[in-house]
């Protein structure tokens, strides 16, 4: 009777090494799938905002929403540009209509993800890879590139970020008399950090 128990418990840490390995070979097929799709250039998970699948329910690729791409194309341009923040961009995009998926006003952090996803290059970075995409881009790889540049501070030209600051109306416009260069602002701070 004193060998019941332990057998018991014996067994049942052998269906639970069982049943681990059973999720575990499914994990592996699951991700040897979704790996063959992103390599046909599919993309496997839930439509970022601004593409939608067209046939709800199957697999199909993802494709430019109507309403929200325009809106997303303009994002890139606008931040491309150097002047925008992305709280900014997301006032802005928020005024002209454009909404997450729960209906709510984009966020800063929103824009960043969207600025910052190849996705709407038509590429997918996936599994340590970058797979071009069989679905249609929203931007150019030109466009997307040069907005990777404003992030990370630079230009295509190498010249450093320049945000339109309403404390210097007038840096960049006002010239300097003697060698006509424009004349830029910033703040001054004295040696008690005032």
């Amino acid at each position: 009777h004193d060998a019941l128990p332990i057998l018991g418990r014996a067994m049942e840490g052998m269906l639970s090494v069982f049943a681990e390995f059973d999720n575990n070979n499914r994990r592996e097929r699951c991700k040897s799938g979704m790996q063959a799709r992103v390599r046909e250039g599919l993309w496997c998970w839930a439509a970022p905002l601004g593409y939608h699948r067209p046939i709800k329910g199957k697999k199909t690729n993802i494709v430019p929403e109507p309403e929200r791409a325009p809106l997303i194309r303009l994002a890139f341009e606008l931040y491309a540009k150097g002047t925008y923040t992305f709280k900014a961009l997301a006032q802005l995009l928020g005024d002209r209509g454009l909404r997450t998926r729960e209906g709510k006003y984009p966020i800063q952090q929103t824009l960043e993800k969207i600025i910052t996803n190849p996705v709407y290059c038509g590429r997918i970075d996936a599994f340590k890879e970058m797979t071009k995409g069989t679905f249609e881009p929203i931007v150019d790889e030109a466009l997307f590139a040069q907005c990777q540049n404003v992030k990370s501070g630079y230009h295509l030209k190498g010249k450093p970020r320049v945000f339109n600051n309403p404390d210097f109306p007038l840096r960049r416009f006002v010239l300097c008399q003697h060698c006509n260069q424009p004349l830029t602002g910033s703040y001054a701070r004295s040696r008690h950090g005032k």
